[in-house]
């Protein structure tokens, strides 16, 4: 009988043993995760006072598209304190915290709105509140594709229901360089209320001591000479929403 005893009580230990450990792992994880996102955080780059440039291949579904083609194309992004720079082949965007602009290349339109910072952030309405609705299923090292002495690691991670709700999104695989917790790339997959079905983020360079050409902070200065939009968007027609 305490034969008997002494296994069941070392099965137990053993499996909360396990348990423990799991959930140790995925704590780890999570914290890892977001030191890696908060490269791109729009929250924090916002921020600094030294400017970022962010340049990504962005490749994206969207729900409506029968054909579930996958569109988009490398973009960059640059950021300063209250300043966001978004340029991609199609549009031009850029806010300060007093005005926006939005250049739509095919339609030679230049509209001019009230400040848009909080819908900076890379991915559409996320930030790192999300990883604390989230649960880690997978987290470990990977083969880094043509480099044999160095191994990224891999997070896959789903999005409990209130984190569903408020982010739209479902779940999200995080691929970073642990030697200096660099993101590779970012794979989203967004519930039914999303107008994109799934988005994949490929980072290409991060510089977070970028030195522009000139200097970033106002958005008007990128788009208007005086009162009139800037010479580079000649044939353009200004709209003006503020």
């Amino acid at each position: 009988m305490q034969t008997v005893m002494k296994r069941t009580l070392l099965l137990l230990l053993c499996i909360g043993g396990t348990s423990l450990w799991s959930q140790v792992a995925s704590t780890e994880c999570i914290v890892e995760v977001k030191a890696v996102y908060g490269h791109i955080d729009h929250n924090k780059l916002l921020q600094r006072d030294q400017a970022t440039r962010i340049r990504y291949e962005h490749r994206y579904i969207m729900k409506t598209d029968p054909q579930a083609e996958r569109k988009g194309g490398e973009e960059t992004r640059t950021y300063t304190r209250d300043f966001m720079h978004h340029l991609t082949s199609e549009f031009e965007s850029c806010t300060d915290a007093k005005e926006a602009f939005y250049h739509s290349k095919f339609q030679f339109m230049v509209y001019r709105t009230a400040p848009t910072l909080a819908k900076a952030g890379l991915v559409p309405g996320m930030d790192q509140g999300i990883f604390d609705q989230c649960l880690v299923r997978r987290c470990n090292f990977v083969p880094a594709p043509g480099e044999d002495s160095t191994s990224y690691k891999e997070a896959f991670l789903t999005v409990n229901p209130a984190g569903q709700q408020k982010y739209k999104v479902k779940d999200l695989n995080l691929t970073w360089n642990p030697l200096n917790a660099q993101i590779v790339s970012l794979k989203v997959n967004f519930t039914d209320r999303s107008r994109t079905k799934e988005a994949t983020y490929t980072f290409l360079e991060i510089d977070d001591a970028y030195t522009p050409e000139t200097p970033l902070g106002d958005a008007a200065a990128l788009f208007l000479e005086g009162d009139a939009l800037a010479r580079r968007f000649q044939g353009s027609e200004l709209k003006d929403y503020r």
